[in-house]
């Protein structure tokens, strides 16, 4: 008896006494089940890079299920980082840097040490000739909104706020790369400024027990500040690589006396 809940399929044999039907019931698919094989074709090249999935109720169709299961498996693959969604519409197999973003998300940078180190090394890159624009380019505008962002800094860390710390030293990073007047440098702060932000974010927190380390960060910034307000670009350039290095001692001290902690109590 063929109900709702069974999808079946017809298979016509021929032979040399008769046409005949055999009914077969039709697997059912979890959501699990679909993003599998969905992910098989993707990892196989039958869905090649950049080529648009079939539509939802066309793949809810070809495995006989509802749209729902199919919603799930796809975002399943795209919370993977194997799909993307594009305006417009449609869903689309990644390249590798789309693969890539999921391990981008904030939530991943305090349990992933490579990542904070990527993302120092992005810094590196970017901040010191980002500074040196700045201090060369900025307008009274740009000056006046990137004190804002440094009086609301300094404010943050005298209340001993870590959340609220990060996000300014954040947005004052972001206010140095609106000052350099190019729209590239700053798109590209701005892109990445959730993951700086908690980037910092994990710097302050796991410098909450080492008051002076913190001080020192804040004089930094002061230092990073009056360069770009006296327009000495190559001054502001040298304070940010001094700014970046301390991050990196204090970080591979931190780490360090991670691994001993946790050589210690393996040998309990």
């Amino acid at each position: 008896m063929r109900t709702a809940s069974h999808a079946v399929f017809c298979q016509v044999i021929n032979n040399r006494y008769a046409n005949f039907i055999v009914v077969r019931p039709m697997p059912q698919y979890r959501s699990e089940e679909i993003r599998d094989l969905l992910l098989q074709q993707l990892q196989d090249g039958a869905i090649a890079t950049g080529e648009r999935l079939p539509s939802e109720r066309q793949l809810a169709q070809q495995y006989a299920v509802s749209r729902p299961i199919v919603r799930e498996a796809l975002q399943a693959l795209k919370s993977q980082g194997w799909v993307i969604s594009k305006r417009g519409g449609g869903t689309y197999a990644a390249n590798g840097l789309e693969r890539s973003a999921p391990t981008l998300l904030p939530g991943h940078m305090d349990r992933n040490i490579g990542l904070q180190e990527e993302l120092l090394e992005y810094r590196y890159a970017l901040e010191g000739q980002t500074a040196y624009l700045a201090a060369q380019r900025a307008s009274e505008a740009d000056l006046k909104k990137l004190e804002r962002a440094f009086l609301r800094l300094q404010q943050a860390h005298q209340l001993k706020d870590a959340q609220q710390e990060a996000t300014s030293d954040a947005i004052f990073h972001l206010a140095i790369a609106e000052a350099s007047q190019n729209r590239v440098l700053h798109y590209s702060l701005q892109t990445l400024f959730d993951l700086l932000r908690q980037h910092i974010s994990s710097n302050i927190g796991s410098l909450s027990r080492r008051p002076e380390t913190r001080l020192t960060l804040i004089r930094q910034h002061r230092r990073i500040f009056d360069a770009i307000h006296r327009h000495q670009p190559e001054r502001a350039r040298e304070v940010v690589y001094e700014h970046l290095d301390f991050v990196k001692r204090i970080l591979t001290d931190l780490a360090e006396e991670h691994q001993r902690l946790k050589e210690k109590s393996g040998t309990r």
